[in-house]
């Protein structure tokens, strides 16, 4: 019997800066920047109000709720054990896919 894993896929969050000016803007994105943020993209455009500003988006990897939060029991059932699942490959062999 073969067996292929699948690691677990890269969660991420997602922040949406707005600042009317350049100089704001560099001084937030630098702040973030030592929390985990990486910026993903900049555009300098008109916000909802139709006034210009520059619009950043960031993100950073998403670490989880922290304890005691409403995804706890959720994390912890996934964590708590391997899922199987039998498969046939292209030469009719079994194979497992382990979801670790």
């Amino acid at each position: 019997m073969k067996t292929a894993t699948i690691q677990a896929q890269q969660k991420w969050e997602y922040q949406c800066l707005t600042r009317k000016s350049e100089t704001y803007l560099n001084k937030e994105l630098n702040e973030l920047g030592q929390h985990g943020w990486e910026l993903a993209s900049v555009i300098f455009g008109k916000d909802m109000k139709g006034t210009e500003a520059w619009i950043a988006f960031l993100k950073r990897p998403y670490v989880g709720h922290p304890p005691g939060g409403p995804g706890e029991a959720a994390e912890a059932a996934q964590a708590g054990g391997v899922r199987a699942i039998p498969s046939l490959d292209a030469d009719s062999e079994e194979f497992e896919i382990r979801s670790d």
